[in-house]
């Protein structure tokens, strides 16, 4: 029988819907809708997502809206879109229509009219329209028609004048742009030179900056009188252990006086200096910051933010911190993103149900906290040696409950 000891495991989440003092979000590492209390920066569980089990990971990724009392959050890794009332707490299911796939992953969503146009990664998947008013979804045939090949990568979306959408393409060095009404391509727009690609694009209000593959550079594009201009870095760190180390760049910030970089293969988090056009004067994670979630190894270091007045809130996909950057003093801290059983009452579901579904992949923090679970303290490093790298999440916890079974 194991023991009911103090059970913890980091939290992970992306993008963010900031609503008064809240920041509400999908956690991607088990099944839950949480929000972040801005004015002390505490977690607080608000429910499970229908019909996913506890550990499941993924099931709607934070690219989300709001919408009166409404937030809504696009799937990531299903095929539903999930209603939060604010007000009520009630959560709804919206099914996305004739689609069978059950990986939807949201690329980006678009607001216009009073409709949300959500373009999933793979654009031969199709492209759909909610109605905000009427609460209804369909598929756009006209644009899913545009997209008919599997190599059709979206990456992020714009809406831009003329009720026109632009589109990052991966893998690509162009742009696309699309009339949202006619349903139709008006043009391709070749941005960075031949032979690089395009990981993503930011906006900064007047200009889109281009984040490529394969290099240092970041280009800044005035889509207006079609100028590219390029942002050199001659003094890059790598970090080989991040997993992503052909993408350099995964995102931008930009605040009143500088432009932040943040890091998807690079050691740390830089600046962006316009006048000299180069990338520089890196940020330091704050003492005790380090890589968890190795499920997400593939995945940025650092991509999405939250600008709270004076301060930036980085969610990192893989770190053990939230990490908060204070604009005016120009200096990075940390707060764990840990969460006890107290937090989530079926916390320890979550950890056994990982293990006992025979999971491919577990958690270093999550085998640690198992084996203090079951009592075994200061044996840890050998039976993360011991079973490192072998699909038997399943033995694992058997072994470990066999030992707690022992002690009783």
């Amino acid at each position: 029988m194991l023991y009911k000891e103090k059970i913890r495991t980091y939290i992970k989440f992306c993008q963010s819907c900031h609503v008064d003092n809240r920041v509400y979000f999908v956690n991607l590492t088990f099944n839950g809708i949480f929000y972040l209390d801005l004015r002390d920066l505490s977690i607080h569980f608000l429910g499970r997502v229908f019909n996913e089990p506890a550990n499941a990971i993924g099931v709607s990724i934070g690219i989300n809206v709001m919408y009166k009392e409404l937030l809504y959050f696009f799937p990531h890794n299903a095929s539903v879109i999930i209603q939060y009332n604010r007000l009520t707490q009630i959560m709804q299911e919206i099914h996305i229509p004739d689609f069978e796939d059950g990986y939807f992953h949201t690329a980006d969503v678009i607001v216009w009219q009073n409709r949300i146009y959500i373009f999933s990664a793979e654009l031969s998947k199709g492209i759909y329209v909610y109605d905000l008013q009427k609460q209804e979804i369909r598929k756009d045939q006209a644009l899913s028609f545009l997209f008919t090949k599997s190599q059709d990568i979206c990456v992020n979306t714009f809406l831009t004048q003329n009720n026109c959408a632009l589109l990052s393409l991966d893998g690509s060095n162009r742009l696309v742009e699309i009339n949202l009404e006619t349903g139709k391509i008006i043009q391709y727009r070749v941005v960075l030179p031949e032979g690089l690609q395009i990981y993503s694009v930011c906006f900064d209000g007047k200009h889109y900056w281009i984040l490529p593959r394969n290099s240092l550079d970041i280009y800044e594009w005035d889509l207006k009188n079609n100028v590219v201009q390029i942002y050199r870095n001659e003094n890059a760190e790598w970090d080989d252990n991040t997993g992503t180390s052909t993408v350099p760049y995964s995102n931008l910030v930009f605040l009143a006086d500088e432009i932040l970089v943040l890091n998807s293969g690079m050691r740390e988090i830089l600046r962006l200096n316009k006048m000299k056009k180069t990338i520089e004067n890196p940020i330091p994670f704050p003492e005790g910051f380090r890589f968890v979630n190795s499920r997400f190894s593939g995945w940025p270091i650092c991509d999405h933010y939250t600008v709270i007045n004076d301060r930036v809130l980085f969610h990192p996909s893989r770190g053990n911190m939230l990490l908060i950057y204070d604009i005016n003093s120009k200096q990075m801290s940390g707060k764990e993103l840990l969460i006890s059983q107290e937090d989530i009452p079926y916390l320890c579901d979550i950890i056994t149900e990982s293990f006992q579904n025979n999971r491919t992949i577990f958690e270093r923090d999550e085998l640690e906290t198992l084996c203090n679970f079951v009592g075994i303290i200061g044996q840890n490093d050998i039976m993360i040696q011991s079973y490192s790298g072998k699909n038997i999440g399943n033995s694992i916890y058997h072994t470990l409950e066999e030992y707690a079974e022992e002690r009783v």
